[in-house]
């Protein structure tokens, strides 16, 4: 029984084909030639249908589906692939495995690291040089302003020393000063001339000429005159002054003072002084002569 099972589980075996002549008479097969299999026998008993591929099972029996072949897949979607001239199916291709697009002229990893590191490179060059130029640029406009910045200055009257910031120029007024100002800061302005007082005033110097006006005063000189003996009356310039010691605190730097003194019992004395430019304080003692 078994072997009936198995030979009733194997597809049947073509019948061996014999060519006919050239005649066009039919090929006859080798049951047609008195072959023993060709004559009528018992006839065997018949199987019972099975599935091909499968074998029978005893009831209770689990089944293990076999897996999927790829021609199943095929067939279940309808997109099975045409045959090839030889009948067998072409097999389908294997994914390609991904892959990042290379860098332009790199032909290797070590080439990529290479070029990645080269650009790098390149652009901090670049970075470092557009940083530069800004710098230059910014200087080269800042050094513009600064030279853009124009001091006249002018005094009454005439001749009279210019300095900034401490900073004494050899130019006397009427003056034009220029180079290394900055616009938009604060300087200080001094003017100074014999026999006047020196003006001193600050300022924001602007783009472009700045014009700075200075009226001189003349200086004053504080003068004090005493007598020996004291308490002597004094005349300066004919005017009295009262009796000693005397204050005149406004007294302009190298005029010439006559002064007068006289005390009862003394010689009347008389003197001539000149006060120099310069001078802040000056004094000045009269002695007088006993009369005999």
């Amino acid at each position: 029984a078994m072997r009936a099972i198995l030979d009733a589980s194997m597809p049947p075996q073509p019948a061996p084909v014999i060519r006919g002549s050239r005649s066009g008479k039919p090929s006859a097969r080798a049951s047609d030639l008195g072959s023993p299999s060709s004559q009528p026998g018992p006839t065997a008993p018949a199987a019972p249908a099975l599935k091909v591929g499968r074998s029978p099972r005893p009831d209770g029996a689990r089944v293990v589906p076999r897996p999927m072949d790829v021609r199943d897949s095929w067939r279940s979607k309808g997109t099975a692939p045409e045959a090839s001239a030889g009948g067998a199916a072409p097999l389908p291709e294997a994914p390609k495995p991904f892959r990042p697009d290379p860098i332009q002229g790199a032909t290797g990893p070590t080439e990529r690291v290479r070029v990645r590191r080269a650009r790098l490179r390149m652009a901090v060059l670049y970075v470092g040089l557009l940083a530069v130029a800004v710098i230059a640029l910014a200087f080269v406009y800042r050094m513009r302003l600064r030279d853009s910045v124009v001091i006249e200055v002018q005094s009454i009257p005439n001749g009279a020393t210019v300095s900034l910031d401490g900073r004494e120029f050899s130019q006397r007024t009427p003056a034009i000063i220029r180079g290394g100002l900055e616009p938009g800061k604060e300087y200080t302005l001094k003017v100074s001339l014999d026999g006047y007082r020196a003006l001193e005033r600050k300022f924001t110097a602007t783009d472009g000429p700045n014009v700075q006006i200075a009226t001189l005063e003349p200086a004053v000189t504080h003068v004090t005159i005493d007598t020996t003996p004291a308490g002597a009356r004094v005349w300066v310039d004919e005017v009295s002054q009262g009796t000693a010691p005397v204050d005149l605190p406004d007294v302009k730097p190298g005029s010439t003072l006559l002064v007068r003194a006289q005390a009862s019992g003394f010689r009347e004395t008389t003197q001539q002084v000149r006060v120099d430019v310069g001078e802040r304080d000056v004094r000045i003692e009269i002695a007088l002569e006993p009369k005999p």
